[in-house]
């Protein structure tokens, strides 16, 4: 019986950029870090991030992996050509105290 999503997985340009975002911004904890070697050349940089309840979100950022091009849009929405807010991660706040806080603080983050 499925309890839910494992995780959700991204793709990024700019993995060092990602990981401070992840960490440092929104506060979730860096719980693995992966290189996985592909057979046909290059490799991949995976990351995944805890963001609670047995919850993850994973990136990973290509490198000289034949058929992966070097440069690509990672906006799910405007890659696929549709209105922004179709497709998009939310992540669960227990209160609306708790989201303004949250809000407030990302805010004073920039």
């Amino acid at each position: 019986m499925s309890k839910g999503f494992s995780h959700v997985g991204l793709s990024t340009r700019n993995m060092d950029a990602t990981v401070d975002f992840y960490q440092e911004v929104l506060g979730f904890n860096c719980v693995a870090e992966n290189q996985i070697t592909v057979e046909e050349g290059g490799h991949l940089r995976q990351v995944e991030f805890d963001i609670g309840d047995g919850q993850f979100i994973g990136f990973l950022e290509s490198h000289n992996v034949p058929g992966i091009a070097e440069e690509y849009d990672t906006g799910i929405t405007s890659s696929l050509g549709v209105p922004s807010m179709f497709y998009h991660v939310a992540f669960n706040v227990a209160t609306l105290e708790k989201l303004t806080h949250i809000r407030s603080d990302l805010e004073a983050k920039g």
